[in-house]
């Protein structure tokens, strides 16, 4: 993957962290998971708003105050 690509998935992976810390949530995969996830959208495995939705509602916890 060319390092631009890999910029953009690494700027949708913030954006992502971003929204849920916003929204009073934390994002509880490991490193790798989040890669996975954001590759699994990126390629079209996941391409459904129901499946990535499903994907992401188990991996993220109220964040902590």
């Amino acid at each position: 993957m060319a390092g631009g690509s890999r910029a953009g998935l690494r700027l949708a992976l913030a954006a992502v962290i971003a929204f849920y810390g916003v929204n009073g949530r934390r994002l509880t995969l490991t490193n790798d998971e989040a890669y996975d996830l954001i590759i699994d959208v990126a390629t079209g495995h996941l391409d459904s708003a129901e499946q990535i939705a499903r994907r992401r509602r188990s991996a993220t916890e109220p964040r902590r105050q």
